[in-house]
């Protein structure tokens, strides 16, 4: 085959992968694709279980992913079409120049973040955490939530010894000694409570409350409108379900997000699931961005986002009018 034949199909073939890979995924058979943490997937999760997701005309197949920075990598690389984030994920994604990143509805108020130290490090308060080793994950709630545990207990940043590690990571560390204390959140902060027998001191939440949202790339937008008000009312028949079945609703999720079925009764006021596009998830958004913009140096000289462009109810107010709280004008 001659060279004037071979570089046209070379160039041809590089114009196609171009366009496939920066393309929308359009899922055939009315499908999508979620990403998410199970912590932060209740309403999903159960949507899934009961049939409502079908019962609206969707094939929804659900990832489960470690973190929400890591669904929202997913999101933004169109490998999902939906992703459940937190409060920072948005925070963050603001400060980038033209993200494609909307959010569609909030999904809970969650609380389940917290501190847990190692009793046999002489860890009995706040103060004793001087000089100790703290596992935390930048860009989450576990950095949000360590940062304001300081500043409340007026403790510098430096007076930590912070130690970068995911999760999973941060439930073997704590257990085996590898640090003195971990920021982190379920279902990792039951087990790793669980594993320690007593060997611990755990400092509840009392301060910080996130929001959990459901995310979209503007292309699926585009490309599903249709598919995304049936999402929704798949999870407002979840929360129906949840609101009469709770002792069913506990079985279910303890199952899937990996968690005893007496600790997540106990701590389910932790998670509060609820489909809305509220102001207070909002204003949690606004607050983690301010927040990055005062403490973290990257971002000293930018401007506060304008996070309502980021924001869509109007796929919710199709749906359920009332369950939008959010001033979008």
């Amino acid at each position: 085959m001659s060279r004037k034949i071979i570089f046209p199909l070379i160039v041809g073939t590089l114009i196609l992968l171009i366009y496939f890979v920066s393309s929308p995924k359009i899922r055939p058979d009315n499908q999508l694709v979620l990403g998410c943490p199970k912590n932060i997937c209740l309403l999903p999760l159960i949507a899934k279980n009961q049939g409502y997701f079908e019962a609206h005309g969707l094939n929804v197949k659900i990832r489960k992913l470690l973190t929400g920075k890591i669904t929202m990598d997913s999101l933004l690389a169109k490998d999902i079409d939906l992703g459940t984030l937190v409060d920072s994920n948005i925070a963050l994604a603001g400060y980038q120049p033209d993200t494609p990143l909307r959010v569609i509805a909030s999904l809970a108020k969650r609380g389940d973040n917290a501190l847990l130290a190692r009793a046999d490090r002489g860890i009995k308060s706040a103060s004793d955490l001087k000089g100790k080793s703290i596992g935390y994950l930048p860009g989450t709630s576990s950095h949000i939530y360590l940062a304001r545990f300081l500043e409340i207990n007026n403790i510098a940043w430096h007076e930590i010894s912070p130690v970068v590690m995911k999760p999973p990571v941060m439930q073997a560390a704590i257990i085996n000694g590898d640090v003195d204390a971990v920021s982190f959140w379920q279902p990792w902060r039951s087990n790793a409570v669980k594993a320690l027998d007593g060997n611990y001191i755990e400092f509840e939440n009392t301060f910080y409350s996130g929001a959990v949202v459901l995310a979209t790339h503007q292309k699926t937008i585009d490309h599903s409108s249709d598919k995304l008000v049936r999402f929704l009312a798949a999870l407002e028949d979840a929360e129906q379900f949840i609101a009469t079945h709770l002792d069913e609703t506990l079985t279910i999720l303890s199952k899937e997000i990996n968690i005893e079925r007496e600790v997540l009764s106990k701590t389910w006021h932790q998670f509060n699931p609820s489909l809305g596009f509220t102001s207070s998830a909002a204003n949690i958004i606004i607050a983690d961005a301010v927040w990055i913009r005062q403490t973290q140096k990257a971002y000293f000289d930018k401007e506060l986002p304008d996070y309502k462009k980021l924001f869509k109810p109007e796929f919710l107010l199709k749906l359920s009018p009332e369950r939008v709280t959010l001033d979008v004008k």
